[in-house]
């Protein structure tokens, strides 16, 4: 049977980058067209900027760093804002590549591997940034978490098709309320100079994609909460140095069953109530099946 090789995740190396980019269409070309209307091999639809938010989601202890990259901050020069943020995108590469047989770095947004991805490549290689293989490298062997397609099970379906939604039936799902004006606006803006409510507009977006994965993250991990332990892992629990007020959370909600050597799970607990047993659990090592367990790294 071929052995797999094993992938290591680290508190420290572990990355998501969260971003969202601008684009700008001239009104010559907004005429009579439907759809996507931005093409990045048509040389006057630039990127304007986009903020970036560079996320440890194994490490609570090291805080989010966001950066904000805007054409006016340079001088309106594209070329000088895109080389900026392709060695961001390489820093973060390095990050990751520190520790070998590491988990790729991963990018997270809503239509991103469809919009995003594809134009930083179309307007680097326009200005020979980078070489069109490694460039090809740098951006699409990121592990892509694309919140379109991740969160199409949590809405009704009424029929054998599968659709994605836009970024307010996301947020309204996920209860983002927050009032999202049309992304055409944005060039508005530009003509206007209201540079403000550009990057304002951008940031929420960005910030709002941070709050669905975080809300489907932990979905996904509630549905591993066990639904009854054994006495002996209690008392391996206990044993541990865990925090008092964890254990009290665990003994609360964890009782003695029918079965004098099984705790049960009580009924009807409040989903921020489980994903804290999780993470309880997670900590004490309860869980972790020791033929997929992780190598201690950094």
């Amino acid at each position: 049977m071929k052995k797999f090789k094993r992938i290591l995740l680290s508190k420290r190396r572990t990355i998501i980058l969260f971003f969202d980019l601008e684009f700008y269409v001239p009104k010559n070309e907004r005429l009579n067209r439907d759809g996507f209307l931005a093409n990045p091999y048509n040389n006057e639809n630039i990127i304007i900027g986009g903020t970036f938010i560079r996320n440890f989601p194994l490490n609570s202890e090291t805080e989010d760093e966001t950066l904000k990259f805007w054409i006016w901050n340079y001088n309106f020069d594209e070329k000088l804002m895109l080389t900026e943020i392709l060695q961001f995108i390489k820093e973060s590469w390095s990050i990751v590549n520190s520790i070998p047989d590491h988990y790729p770095l991963m990018a997270c947004g809503i239509g991103i591997s469809r919009i995003d991805i594809s134009y930083l490549f179309g307007r680097i290689s326009h200005y020979n940034i980078e070489e069109k293989s490694k460039l090809f490298e740098i951006l699409n062997l990121m592990r892509l978490i694309e919140l379109e397609n991740l969160t199409v099970p949590f809405f009704r379906s009424y029929n054998d098709l599968i659709i994605t939604k836009n970024t307010s039936q996301i947020n309204d799902k996920f209860k983002i309320n927050r009032k999202r004006e049309p992304s055409k606006k944005i060039w508005d803006y530009y003509d206007e100079k209201n540079f403000v409510a550009i990057e304002k507009r951008n940031t929420e977006e960005v910030l709002d994609q941070v709050l669905v994965y975080k809300n489907i993250s932990k979905y996904l991990l509630i549905q591993n909460l066990p639904k009854s332990l054994s006495k002996e892992k209690i008392e391996n629990i206990q044993k541990k140095s865990i925090k008092k007020d964890d254990l009290e959370l665990l003994m609360k909600y964890y009782i003695p069953g029918f079965d004098s050597n099984i705790f049960e799970i009580k009924d009807n607990i409040e989903d921020e109530t489980k994903y804290n047993l999780m993470k309880i659990l997670i900590k004490t090592s309860s869980l972790k099946n020791k033929k997929y367990k992780k190598k201690n790294v950094a």
